[in-house]
């Protein structure tokens, strides 16, 4: 076969995978928007609606959900201008990311293995490998799929000796997410795997990498807003070691027989104040495993380091620091793969034509598996219900998922609903601050306003620095009466988030509640910046109309209405016929 018609056929079969990858991730383009993460990182991210001099500048000094990410703020921007909050669009940009790592993870291992059809067949299995839904499927999950697409173009880079080009596409995976970090180490796993000696210019290429790691992974630190808090298990040294091993082989397992996949994994469960047996089984199973491989002598260098590429790129997620609600995540695995897939296609290499001939057939019947079941699992994320659902259907002592699903139930009405899986949460976990905020929530709708304010109360006692829990509370005490601690709790909420894309409600609560104490001016200026910022809520003039009146500003209170009653309120309709019969 001639060189020319090698390359036609592989770049054929390439877009035949390709193609694959877009119809499996095809179904995904009908999911919505979620409340998990989109909400903090869409719908509520006010510095993706535009590109100004103070959104730029938010994208380098604020973290998104305690990452250092200004990358993905760009991206969303740039979806955002493009298809506002449409999720299609969103979800395009996914599937393109994915793409480009799949075309990425060929190259690599390729030019590790120089196994065409090998690395066509690892390609495939990547690119539908039903972990990977949980990174290209959920729009709050882009900074994994922007890091790995820069960092695999980096370490191509590297690969091909294009140090100034791989030193670009690190920078940029590292203002993705800062896992990128561990790219040095990784430079340095390469050139033991390729035997090439560790002389003054190897070293000496790696110093800007390593310059930028300290530099990111030390504002990755500051930036944590969860260091403080840790997780919820709370565990000795002896005990964390114990949960690395155990999630180290939780991915494992996932790699090679992703059955029983979850969008959220909690952490194990004490029984009698005892960790689980298999956690502490976990360290034993880990150090057999690696005595077993230290003793292999086949292709040593290519176990060694497919199996330390998968380790390397899971070492920050393990929980030798425990931050976070998440135990694990099939997400991390999506770079962790690519070793994986290295592994496989120089294995494959070595088998005689006719074992090459079973595992092509094997790997065609996993591909063709895997491509329905990530097709199906895509529907995980379809909206808030289905998406809590299937996790408390999988792990029904998940706190934040009952927590979770009283908000979306609140979303459509369902009052008693809400209230309880509220309940739920709270008992499950009797320091679940959204447990406590929702059914305070949904104690208003029921009228229930003593029961309300105590709720909304131990949010607050348990996260002072939540500003929607101060909103809540604002609003239940204007409604009791409370007008001075309405106006401190609203004044409260605003500072906290002055930015926020929801800074108009404790905006307009406070703005009543000074309208009641007296303080018309402040009344004034408060409604001013609320309809500022929501200048399409006829809700809004309707209370700046009220309070103009009370000041006798008929012409400007009269104004208000009429904007309020060409939005729809009946109720400004009324008073314009009762106050406003003779203003023009």
């Amino acid at each position: 076969m001639t060189p020319g018609r090698e390359r036609l056929l592989t770049w054929g079969a390439l877009t035949l995978v390709l193609a694959l990858a877009a119809g499996v991730y095809s179904s995904s383009f009908s999911n919505n928007l979620l409340n998990w993460d989109d909400a903090v990182n869409v719908t509520g991210n006010a510095a993706i609606r535009g590109f100004t001099w103070t959104n730029l500048r938010a994208w380098f000094t604020q973290p998104l959900l305690g990452v250092y990410s200004p990358i993905v703020y760009l991206s969303y921007a740039v979806d955002y201008r493009i298809g506002e909050l449409s999720p299609a669009t969103y979800h395009a940009t996914n599937l393109a990311l994915h793409l480009a790592g799949v075309v990425l993870t060929f190259a690599i291992v390729r030019r590790l293995t120089n196994r065409r059809w090998a690395a066509i067949l690892v390609a495939a299995l990547f690119a539908v490998h039903p972990a990977n839904v949980a990174a290209v499927t959920p729009i709050s999950v882009r900074s994994s799929l922007l890091y790995a697409c820069f960092y695999l173009s980096a370490y191509l880079s590297y690969l091909s000796s294009r140090s100034y080009l791989s030193f670009l596409f690190f920078f940029l995976s590292s203002l993705s997410k800062p896992a990128a970090v561990v790219f040095p180490v990784l430079m340095l796993l390469t050139d033991y795997y390729r035997n090439r000696p560790l002389t003054w210019p190897a070293w000496r290429e790696k110093i800007p990498f390593v310059v930028v790691s300290v530099a990111i992974g030390t504002m990755a630190l500051v930036f944590r807003t969860d260091m403080a808090t840790g997780s919820p298990l709370q565990t000795s040294l002896l005990e964390r070691l114990a949960l690395a091993a155990y999630q180290l082989g939780f991915y494992v397992v996932k790699a090679v027989a992703p059955i029983g996949l979850s969008a959220y994994y909690p952490y194990p469960e004490r029984t009698a104040g005892a960790l689980p047996l298999g956690v502490w089984l976990a360290p034993l199973m880990v150090l057999l495993v690696a005595a077993l491989v230290s003793r292999v002598r086949f292709e040593r260098r290519l176990l060694s380091f497919g199996l330390l590429f998968f380790v390397l790129h899971l070492a920050l997620v393990l929980k030798l620091v425990p931050l976070g609600a998440e135990f694990t995540a099939d997400r991390y695995l999506y770079v962790p793969l690519v070793g994986l897939a290295v592994l496989l296609a120089g294995l494959a290499g070595r088998l005689s034509p006719r074992a090459q001939r079973a595992a092509v057939a094997a790997a065609l019947v996993v591909i063709a598996t895997w491509s329905v079941v990530s097709y199906r699992r895509n529907a995980d994320w379809r909206d808030d219900m289905t998406f809590y659902t299937r996790i408390i259907d999988r792990f029904p002592g998940a706190a934040v998922a009952h927590a979770n699903r009283a908000a979306a139930r609140l979303q459509v009405n369902d009052v008693e609903g809400a209230g309880r899986d509220s309940t739920e949460a709270i008992r499950l976990d009797s320091t679940n601050v959204q447990g406590y905020f929702n059914r305070a929530t949904a104690e208003v709708f029921q009228g229930r306003l003593r029961d309300a304010l105590q709720d909304a109360t131990r949010a607050i006692t348990l996260d002072p620095q939540l500003p929607a829990s101060f909103a809540l509370r604002a609003q239940i005490r204007l409604s009791t009466g409370d007008y001075a601690g309405a106006r401190d709790d609203a004044g409260t909420a605003i500072d906290l988030a002055p930015n926020a894309d929801d800074v108009f409600k404790p905006l307009v609560t406070r703005g009543m509640a000074r309208m009641v104490l007296g303080d018309g001016p402040g009344a004034l200026q408060d409604l001013d910046r609320a309809i500022a910022a929501r200048p399409q809520e006829p809700a809004l003039f309707f209370n700046r109309g009220q309070v103009k009146l009370a000041q006798d500003d008929v012409a400007g209170g009269c104004a208000d209405l009429r904007a309020a009653a060409a939005g729809g309120r009946e109720d400004a309709k009324a008073m314009l016929a009762e106050r406003c019969k003779g203003s023009t």
